[in-house]
């Protein structure tokens, strides 16, 4: 009885290249959607924020989804009669309801910044996601056994829908794109060279740790006392604001003062910015190099834009990691197309793109990367050139999640986000910058170097318009400040008063470039602006910048007054 109902399931009379042709359209689909199409629209979508080209992922794409395409439909051929339907149903319920996910039904979990994802808030919302793909796949195969003449009609046409109005989609966003966001040219890249050099000379060197909240530091010291006590000669400025929430576009303000609204493509904003760099130019043209260590695409698109301004933008040819470029993109393509349930097993974060190019040269490309930098601090150590005084500019992971070291520089294989694991980063970033002060004494170039520490922003909870204060840590040590203790000022500063402040470090005019924050008063009524980025879940207008004045005490909120919102016309960062 068993036996003649197997034999059932398995029967049919179709021929071969029957059964062949319609796997091949199903299996076609399935590769087309998650691979071919899932990948190179992810890259095009978001071309502006991958350090590679788009052909660096192109042709290994399209191998990949040629070989999931052959291997699925040599696995659906194997099956024959009412077997090989429900198999076909099923893939074909599969890459319906992937790509009503991937289009309709995913939750905005924002940029993927590193930060963790409440994913037990969203319990409701997984169970009716999973019952709506049960519901897809289960109607497909439903429709093979109940209505296998509807069936024969819908198993070619829906595939072959899908792949038509995603191939003209594809080919639509690859013509209308920025060339400059999607293919790179030039053969400079930004490098390590100098990255443990400093001057026997004058000294100006400056570490940003990102996402150094004020908040962070005033746990810190709560939490560890005496833990910042080696901060030798420098002064903490309690009463600071960045001028924007993240990475882009604060750095490049810092070192240009040049203003963003993403209100014109990033591309031309990092030409116009890094092209009129005055406080770089100025240090150039007083014997200073300018070495800058930060992150591509949030910094910078292209390392031609930084010929001028870095000493250690560099000729020589990069390649990139196919395989594990491959790789990371498939990895985001199924977190876009996965029901929700399975999400968090495909969650990525941006920074992880960030090491996928590769210099041919003895010099390595920078990549940020806290433990291999304190790795090859302490083994290499800091060498002395005599040539020029020396301006160093380096960006650190910092207090930025995700969470990859502890309070001693062990590296940490899944760390979720939380309040300890933020201390510990932290205190392991602080001790990084700690050797490298103690090899700057051993040297006798601490006294006479102006180090300046702080965040690059503090931490962004843009899911919603700003409801609480947003100060950032900022440490300066003057030159000529050290055997005093760390001191505290309330003096009202902001990033805006960075350049100048480079400028008078340097024995520079300031007056160009602002007010340092060495004289501005602790009782100064200066009026600072911030600029908060929102990425609302939805609505037609839900990417936007609120506009704040702040004035005294910044970490009041009610010192904090909204005086306007921009919409965004181009998402970046």
């Amino acid at each position: 009885m068993i036996k003649d109902k197997f034999k059932r399931l398995f029967a049919d009379d179709r021929r071969f290249k029957t059964r062949l042709l319609l796997a091949a359209l199903v299996s076609f689909s399935c590769a087309f959607t998650f691979v071919i199409f899932g990948l190179l629209d992810l890259y095009i979508s978001n071309a502006s924020n991958f350090i590679f080209g788009f052909y660096d992922l192109f042709w290994t794409t399209l191998l990949a989804g040629l070989a999931v395409f052959v291997v699925l439909t040599a696995l659906l051929v194997i099956f024959r009669g009412t077997a090989f339907n429900i198999a076909v149903s099923v893939v074909l319920g599969g890459v319906v309801a992937g790509y009503v996910q991937g289009n309709f039904l995913n939750i905005d979990f924002g940029e993927l910044t590193g930060d963790a994802i409440m994913w037990s808030d969203y319990t409701k919302h997984a169970i009716i996601n999973a019952a709506i793909w049960v519901a897809i796949i289960g109607a497909c195969v439903a429709l093979c056994l109940f209505a296998k003449k509807a069936w024969s009609k819908v198993v070619y046409i829906v595939p072959a829908l899908l792949i038509a109005m995603q191939l003209v989609g594809l080919v639509s966003s690859y013509f209308t794109a920025d060339s400059r966001d999607m293919f790179h040219s030039g053969n400079l890249y930004l490098s390590e060279t100098g990255v443990y050099e400093v001057s026997d000379q004058d000294n100006v060197i400056v570490f940003i740790l990102d996402r150094l909240d004020g908040l962070y530091i005033d746990d810190l010291q709560e939490t560890y006392p005496g833990f910042l006590d080696p901060l030798d000669g420098f002064t903490y400025y309690d009463n600071h604001i960045s001028m924007y929430c993240r990475t882009f576009p604060s750095v490049v303000n810092m070192l240009t003062g040049y203003t963003y609204n993403y209100d014109y493509p990033p591309v031309d904003f990092f030409d116009k910015a890094w092209g009129d760099s005055k406080i770089l130019n100025a240090l150039r043209d007083n014997n200073y190099t300018t070495k800058l260590y930060f992150s591509e695409k949030y910094c910078y698109s292209n390392a031609r834009q930084l010929a001028d301004v870095a000493d250690n933008a560099i000729a020589g040819e990069t390649r990139v990691d196919h395989y594990r470029t491959l790789k990371k993109m498939a990895k985001l393509s199924l977190y876009r197309y996965a029901p929700h349930f399975a999400k968090p097993r495909f969650w990525v974060s941006s920074d992880e793109f960030g090491d996928l190019v590769f210099s041919t040269r003895t010099e390595p490309r920078h990549v940020t990367n806290d433990l291999a930098f304190y790795k090859k601090l302490v083994s290499n150590r800091l060498a002395v050139q005599s040539d020029k005084n020396n301006f160093a500019f380096y960006h650190l992971q910092g207090s930025h999640p995700k969470y990859t070291y502890n309070e001693n520089l062990e590296p940490i294989a899944k760390a979720k986000e939380s309040r300890d694991g933020m201390l510990a980063q932290t205190r392991g970033a602080f001790k990084i910058l700690y050797e490298y002060m103690n090899q700057l004494k051993a040297l006798g170039l601490y006294e006479n170097a102006t180090i300046i520490i702080t965040g690059d922003h503090g931490k962004s909870e843009d899911f919603n318009p700003l409801d609480r204060a947003k100060r950032t840590g900022f440490f300066l040590k003057p030159k000529g400040s050290s055997g005093t203790p760390l001191a505290l000022s309330h003096a009202p500063t902001s990033h805006e008063n960075f350049q100048a402040t480079l400028a008078a470090a340097a024995g520079l005019d300031a007056k160009p470039f602002g007010t340092p924050m060495g004289d501005i008063a602790e009782n100064a009524d200066i009026t600072r602006t911030f600029y908060y980025r929102v990425d609302l879940k939805t609505g037609d207008k839900s990417h936007f910048l609120e506009q704040f004045e702040v004035r005294g005490d910044a970490s009041d909120f009610t010192n904090w007054t909204k005086v306007g919102q921009i919409d965004m016309k181009y998402i970046h960062g």
